[in-house]
């Protein structure tokens, strides 16, 4: 999970908090590969980076310090938990972070919420998820992901973007339509690029999380979703 400050009039740096969940530290384990591509940048970007490695009941010390700050954009890399509850979490998919683990004030501070989940829509439109993250960005569908080098530098990439995206949005409309401009741009440049035919590959997997991007709206609490 990732969070911004929600005004950049304050003229402060974008300090934030980075949660990644993987449910197997496998490597290929996706939400692994983006921890481990990822971290060093956002540190770099003064953001706090911590991995959930196990269940627990509750957000531990450190992570509800930090979502207790002004922090109002949150990016959250997790699979699909079991019984479609939660956030799958080690050890296997046994276990799930449910609404309640997250810090009561959350909803008081979350402007959007962007879950790379897959079929994470499915789960922000359920009613305590929809009382934390009223207005989210995630995806109706289970995109592929290729693990190699080339693929993963792209992914990385699109990552960094939405971060940008996110802390100069408004709403999670504007923020949807930002990111889904931004999947086709990489698209067309990885298709007219044909020195490397695994490039189309990634471009595919960017086509098919292109069409399953969705969103509540802005400030929609009544569970609605939006395609884009």
């Amino acid at each position: 999970m990732i969070s911004f400050p929600f005004s950049r009039k304050r003229k402060r740096k974008p300090v934030g908090l980075a949660i990644f969940i993987p449910w197997d530290e496998k490597e290929l384990d996706a939400v692994e590969i983006a921890y481990a591509d990822c971290k060093s940048d956002l540190e770099a970007d003064r953001c706090h980076v911590q991995k959930i490695k196990s269940w627990s009941p509750f957000a531990d010390q450190a992570l509800s310090e930090h979502l207790s700050r002004d922090n109002r954009y949150i990016m959250v890399f997790a699979h699909f938990g079991p019984a479609s509850v939660g956030l799958a979490v080690s050890p296997g998919r046994n276990f799930a972070i449910r609404a309640p683990w997250w810090n009561v004030e959350t909803k008081a501070l979350c402007k959007i919420a962007y879950f790379r989940v897959c079929a994470g829509s499915a789960l922000l439109a359920q009613v305590d998820w929809r009382v934390l993250f009223p207005s989210w960005i995630s995806y109706t569908n289970r995109p592929t992901y290729i693990n190699s080098a080339r693929s993963r530098n792209h992914w990385h990439a699109q990552t960094m973007r939405v971060k940008e995206i996110l802390s100069q949005s408004l709403d999670s409309k504007s923020a949807a339509r930002e990111i889904r401009i931004d999947y086709q741009r990489r698209i067309t440049r990885l298709v007219n690029d044909e020195s490397n035919p695994e490039d189309l590959f990634t471009a595919a997997c960017m086509q098919e999380a292109m069409k399953g991007l969705t969103s509540s709206g802005p400030g929609n609490s009544s569970g609605g979703t939006k395609n884009f």
